[in-house]
């Protein structure tokens, strides 16, 4: 991108900034989706040859991981741009969160790519005012130009000197999600799948750096992966990234949300590494608690940020007197809830870890039941791995709250969720998971499983005992072996 074709992308942000200031909403709406609202006006503009040629092209540029590794050799990425029929090419990209922004000029003018991870969804040109939409997606536009806007004019000239160099020499690819099931299942599966696939080898081959944003990172995918020596390897934080990328001046791209799940494999790596790396047994307010004979560990996950579950801590009270009924006072809890940084804790992990430490402490002293516990929101997946391999069962949501104790370690346990979302099973699965009832609470509007919900206590109770009982864990008390 020549700094004259910089100047006309600074120019029409400029203007982006003066419509979103005016409140002016005047964009022109596109997809190529069939059966989306704008389908059919696509259609019209483009030609039916053209779109179908569209369609083709962005069918062959999923995101996937095979697709991430081309784009990776060829330092580059090629798209057929709709609006002019010819192949257009991006060197240059912004990250915000989970959005990569691909600028790109040419026919149609400056614009860029917006991506949720690796996958491209929709296309924005900047001058013409017109967006196309790849695939269905519930972002707001309007909103992803203003943030596509703020990231830019955050860097402030350096983003325009950085789009006006040449292409750049070296290539980084950003590993990491701030999510955890997608952080272990695309990202760390994306690397996996390169292994299961004979591709690791050119995978490093096309990479300089492999660049890895702190805020995003659950493991340290280095220790996980040993890249060769020639991969320098920058852990980063998220708001840190661009700028690392624009002084090296790197062609980037991410793996991420790439399609990849969690396979045996990929499991069998994350124990293996856990078991071999961790610490956690030997750390005193761990070691002190571990290998007491006839006592019951239980794990318990609190849902600490969304607020979805209404009536948390009376399925944790519930929780405590069930064990207290069956066990005595032979029970240990590893409370779990938050995942931070390997590397470092910022202040709204240290605001969570309070939060959930005040959470259980209260409920214990309310209910009158108090068992020794191992606090796990403060560790790294490493070492909740570790502890995993421990336990005899575990109660939490279903999803990101239970990938440990279930889909990485596959021990029983029970997840409520709300009625829309007991059904993600990719992301959680073990062979004795046993669901309890939910309500979603009424006057709310159920959106997918974002619904508000509570849980039915008698039912919950029933469950609780019905899988004591199934694993007979009342009538012989014993520790989990070794290495479970």
């Amino acid at each position: 991108m020549s700094l004259l074709l910089a100047k006309g992308l600074h120019k029409a942000f400029q203007a982006l900034v003066k419509d979103m200031e005016a409140g002016v909403r005047d964009w022109t709406a596109l997809s190529i989706v069939p059966g989306t609202t704008n389908h059919a006006a696509t259609l019209q503009m483009l030609g039916e040859q053209r779109l179908a040629e569209v369609v083709r092209q962005f069918a062959r540029f999923p995101g996937h991981n095979l697709s991430v590794l081309k784009i990776l050799t060829r330092k580059k990425v090629e798209f057929l741009d709709p609006l002019s029929g010819k192949i257009t090419i991006s060197t240059k990209s912004l990250i915000f969160r989970k959005y990569s922004y691909l600028f790109f000029t040419g026919p149609s003018g400056p614009g860029f790519i917006m991506c949720i991870g690796s996958k491209p969804y929709a296309l924005f040109y900047l001058a013409k005012k017109i967006w196309v939409d790849i695939r269905n997606h519930n972002e707001d536009h309007y909103a992803v130009l203003s943030r596509c806007h703020t990231t830019a004019a955050k860097l402030e000239r350096g983003f325009y000197r950085y789009l006006s160099e040449p292409g750049a020499r070296e290539v980084g690819c950003i590993v990491g999600d701030e999510r955890p099931t997608h952080f272990i299942r695309e990202s760390m599966g994306g690397l996996q799948h390169y292994i299961e696939k004979g591709k690791m080898d050119a995978f490093w081959e096309a990479l300089d750096y492999l660049i890895v944003p702190i805020d995003n990172s659950f493991i340290l995918t280095d220790e996980l992966f040993d890249p060769p020596p020639h991969v320098k390897v920058i852990y980063t934080n998220m708001s840190d990234l661009n700028r690392v990328v624009m002084a090296k001046n790197l062609f980037v791209y991410r793996l991420m949300r790439s399609g990849s799940h969690m396979t045996d494999s990929l499991r069998t790596r994350l124990v293996s590494y856990a078991e071999k790396a961790s610490p956690a047994e030997d750390w005193p307010e761990v070691s002190k608690l571990t290998g007491r004979e006839g006592y019951r560990t239980v794990w318990f996950s609190v849902e600490i940020e969304k607020g979805r579950l209404k009536n948390q801590e009376a399925v944790f009270s519930e929780l405590l007197l069930a064990l207290q009924d069956h066990f005595g006072s032979r029970v240990q809890l590893i409370i779990d809830g938050w995942s931070p940084s390997p590397i470092a804790l910022n202040t709204k992990d240290y605001r969570i870890i309070s939060t959930i430490r005040a959470f259980y402490r209260r409920a214990m002293k309310k209910c009158g039941v108090q068992f020794s516990v191992i606090e796990s929101f403060s560790m790294s997946y490493r070492e909740k791995i570790k502890l995993a391999a421990k336990i005899d069962f575990f109660v939490t949501m279903h999803g990101s709250a239970a990938i440990v104790p279930s889909l990485i370690k596959q021990k029983p346990g029970i997840t409520y969720h709300s009625a829309w979302g007991m059904t993600i099973d990719h992301e959680v699965w073990v062979p004795t998971l046993y669901r309890t009832r939910t309500h979603d609470q009424a006057g709310h509007p159920a959106v997918g499983h974002w619904a508000p919900f509570d849980v039915d206590i008698p039912a919950f109770r029933d469950t609780l005992d019905r899988l004591i009982g199934d694993l007979s864990l009342a009538q012989t008390p014993v520790l989990a072996p070794p290495g479970d």
